[in-house]
């Protein structure tokens, strides 16, 4: 992985969360529409001609439409966890830095601050503060190396 790599993964951290949030809320939307769906009663029609079958059009229905809810939930389930996996690589990229590195990279590629924000916050030059980031990026990709 090398350094574009390491700053767009990075990059995307913040809208890896949201999604994941708007996974979850999506999949607790579904449960809900699922439970009430499988809630809904209807008259049993029996007796139909030339059948001794029990026939009930809203039940079938509805078991389609429950079906249809349990793919997309199957869905955002998958899409949910490699969502997860990418939080969780990144995750792992930043353990190794140390308190001021992890700060730096937090501030600019988490939060999105400009250079001069970054600095500061951290109370240093903007040229030391882009130092850190570097050597915290180089950290970053010789980790990338060994594994």
């Amino acid at each position: 992985m090398d350094k574009n790599e390491i700053k767009q993964k990075l990059h995307s951290y913040r809208y890896i969360l949201f999604k994941i949030e708007a996974a979850n809320d999506k999949l607790n939307d579904l449960a809900a529409m699922m439970d009430t769906h499988r809630n809904i009663k209807s008259t049993v029609l029996t007796g139909m001609p030339s059948t001794n079958n029990v026939s009930d059009p809203v039940a079938d229905s509805v078991t389609k439409i429950i079906d249809i809810y349990c793919k997309e939930y199957a869905h955002i389930e998958n899409e949910l966890d490699k969502l997860f996996k990418e939080k969780h690589e990144i995750d792992d990229l930043i353990i190794l830095l140390d308190g001021m590195e992890k700060q730096i990279i937090e501030l600019k590629y988490f939060k999105k601050y400009k250079w001069w924000m970054v600095a500061q916050t951290m109370n240093y030059s903007e040229t030391q503060c882009r130092r850190i980031c570097l050597s915290a990026l180089e950290k970053i990709k010789e980790k990338g190396k060994n594994t």
